[in-house]
């Protein structure tokens, strides 16, 4: 009995040897996570990259100088085919008609419309006048015209006017057209509404005459509604091509013949 115990303590004894070991070692996997690892430092650590230098910003072009205006003088027959926005000082010329906003100019040859609406000269220049003036040469409903007037002086004044023959448009209005100030005449019955002056065409015209700006001395106010043909200058399609603009030197009365 004495020699079985000896045997089973020594099997006790045998038993109890490795679980004492193995009780010593840590399993990584139930590692206390607060405990702090040192990392491995890196054998070749590499330097922070330089930051790339900004590129110099290009320096700005200067601004190209704008180019002098062209000037040209001469009569109002050499002005009237010179670019637009040229700058025209005009030898003596006769003033023919006058309107609220400018006037028509004339070298006995060729006319012209100078508009002076606006400026310090509007008003200034009455017929008969000969004046020189300069201004830029402009474009009004595919007619030359003369606007932005700089300068302006009455050289003379009460001078004979005398008007080209006219010529009368009134049956092929839907059709006229041209390229410079003709003397124009049209018949037709004035109707004035919100200070526009506009004459019916006689016939079946689908354009009307426009008035511009009439001379107050005309008195055309008491035409409204009354049939008339004007006499004037030819200043342009205007309306996308619905009316004729003339400047009225003049008018007459026209007869209205009922037949019953």
């Amino acid at each position: 009995m004495k020699r079985l115990l000896n045997i089973v303590l020594i099997i006790a004894l045998a038993v109890s040897v490795p679980v004492l070991a193995c009780g010593c070692q840590k399993d990584p996997q139930n590692q206390d996570p607060e405990e702090k690892v040192d990392p491995v430092p890196d054998p070749d650590p590499k330097p922070d990259p330089e930051p790339e230098p900004e590129p110099e910003p290009e320096p700005e072009p200067e601004p190209e100088p704008e180019p002098e205006p062209v000037t040209v003088e001469g009569a109002v027959s050499d002005i009237l085919s010179v670019e637009n926005g040229t700058i025209v000082i005009s030898y003596e010329s006769l003033v023919t008609v006058v309107t609220g906003e400018g006037f028509m100019a004339t070298d006995g040859s060729k006319a012209v419309y100078v508009c002076t609406a606006g400026s310090d000269f509007n008003g200034v220049a009455k017929i008969g006048d000969s004046v020189k003036l300069s201004g830029t040469k402009t474009e009004a409903g595919g007619v030359p015209q003369i606007g932005q007037v700089s300068a302006l002086e009455v050289m003379s004044s009460h001078n004979k006017v005398n008007y080209p023959k006219d010529m009368d448009i009134t049956e092929m209005a839907d059709t006229y057209s041209a390229a410079e100030a003709e003397f124009i005449s049209l018949k037709g019955t004035l109707a004035i509404e919100d200070g526009s002056y506009k004459l019916k065409i006689d016939g079946n015209a689908s354009r009307a005459g426009l008035i511009v700006s009439p001379d107050p001395e005309l008195y055309m106010e008491e035409r409204d509604g009354k049939h008339i043909m004007v006499f004037g200058y030819f200043n342009g399609i205007t309306d996308n091509g619905n009316c004729i603009n003339i400047v009225v030197a003049d008018y007459e009365d026209l007869v209205t013949i009922v037949v019953e």
